[in-house]
């Protein structure tokens, strides 16, 4: 998996230059699926309608 234009939070990642990701896809239909994931203590989700959808915070604030 390729990850790119990432905004990195900040956490305990000050070490060996790691940073963890934990990514959750789940296919709700033909057209639909919902992504989660987590960073750290943070947690971003999004609704992808035939490949389209907004990301946002835990808080469902739109980033």
């Amino acid at each position: 998996m390729k990850v790119v234009n990432c905004l990195i939070q900040n956490g305990p990642y000050k070490s060996e230059y790691r940073h963890t990701l934990f990514l959750k896809i789940t296919n709700l239909d033909g057209q639909t699926q919902y992504q989660t994931v987590y960073e750290g203590d943070n947690l971003y989700g999004r609704k992808l309608y035939n490949g389209s959808g907004q990301w946002h915070k835990y808080t469902n604030t739109p980033i």
